[in-house]
């Protein structure tokens, strides 16, 4: 198969969407060729059957953006399809370049397979949604407009980046890993936090915050953290690491006694899986979670936003850290939620669709 494959960005490195690179690098193992048209290209090593075009960085900011500059890059689809290198097209949650791209597409009988994973519905995902001749997402929770499009495949965890470490006894901290942004709701987590310094068990407990600012809400969001924190008397104990790149978040997970989610996205937070494919223990309100959980590790799980309620359970957790055996944690990724087990069912999605038209 040759695979247009339509992103934000190539960066490994990236501090918020470093997995489209994986995604990008695990479907070239299965394709004949990918070709990525991207609207980021940072250094970094490629297979030799990947080629990624740049949107050019004029049509990406105003004033040009604004005139739509980017369907200029129909010219450039139509030179890959009209010499045959586009067999399939794959948008990974860069969702408008479905209508953007459709009608060449459309003409060239070549399909349009959209990823889309996250809570929020706009007029933009309707239009994507009306554009694409299918759509996968990660959970029913990941895509909230009705549709018969629509098919549930799971999320993608490069697993050889996250091991399970030879020795997980005597962790005492708590983690969180999110963008600083107000709908992570980490002001609650600090609360949480709060209640929880006061108990003995967490006496040498610390509550370690990774992750960045993207925009200037986050960076609002990240002081007012800051002075919250300050305001609770925490300093000291609740530490902000910043980003980390993905290819060192698994000595954060090795070192933490359970990693707490209380995201309202409505979307199944790549993290949540990453510590427990790394056999970190999770506490976590969101929702996209409840059906993987509700089986064998339910106290994982927690509806309430009651920042007592939240205390208890993560007590409860903290208390049975030592008895979670890693390999079952480990074993809600594996075949379900790891990138091959993905790429499989997107590479499965195109293939039926390339055959219907």
């Amino acid at each position: 198969m040759d695979l247009l494959l339509v992103n934000f960005e190539m960066d490994p490195g990236s501090r918020v969407l470093a997995w489209q690179y994986y995604v990008a690098c695990a479907l070239a193992k299965r394709c004949s060729s990918v070709t990525v048209l991207t609207e980021r290209l940072a250094p970094c090593e490629l297979p030799e059957n990947v080629r990624c075009y740049v949107v050019p960085r004029a049509f990406i900011k105003a004033p040009v953006r604004w005139l739509g500059a980017k369907w200029l890059m129909n010219f450039l689809v139509i030179w890959l399809a009209a010499t045959g290198r586009v067999d399939a097209c794959f948008i990974h949650m860069n969702m408008e370049w479905a209508y953007r791209l459709r009608g060449v597409l459309r003409f060239f009988r070549v399909p349009i397979l959209l990823w889309y994973a996250h809570g929020t519905v706009s007029r933009r995902l309707r239009k994507a949604h009306a554009s694409a001749d299918r759509v996968v997402t990660s959970t029913p929770e990941g895509f909230r407009l009705p549709s018969k499009k629509l098919h549930v495949i799971g999320q993608g965890i490069p697993l050889e980046l996250f091991p399970i470490p030879a020795d997980r006894s005597l962790l005492r901290d708590l983690v969180t890993v999110s963008r600083l942004s107000p709908r992570k709701r980490i002001d609650l987590l600090v609360r949480v936090f709060a209640i929880l310094a006061l108990e003995p068990d967490f006496a040498d407990s610390r509550l370690l915050i990774v992750g960045d600012t993207v925009g200037r809400d986050d960076v609002a969001c990240k002081r007012a953290l800051e002075a919250l924190v300050g305001s609770l008397g925490l300093t000291g104990r609740v530490v902000f690491l910043g980003h980390v790149p993905v290819q060192k978040m698994s000595a954060v997970y090795a070192t933490a006694a359970i990693h707490v989610n209380v995201s309202e996205t409505g979307s199944m937070d790549k993290t949540v899986l990453e510590s427990l494919a790394c056999g970190c223990p999770v506490v976590t309100s969101n929702l996209a979670f409840r059906a993987l959980l509700a089986e064998r590790f339910p106290e994982f799980f927690i509806e309430h936003t009651d920042i007592d309620i939240i205390a208890g359970r993560i007590a409860e957790v903290f208390a049975r850290r030592m008895s979670y055996d890693p390999r079952a944690l480990r074993s809600l990724v594996e075949g379900h939620h790891d990138l091959n087990a993905y790429v499989e069912k997107v590479l499965h999605h195109l293939t039926e669709l390339i055959h219907r038209r």
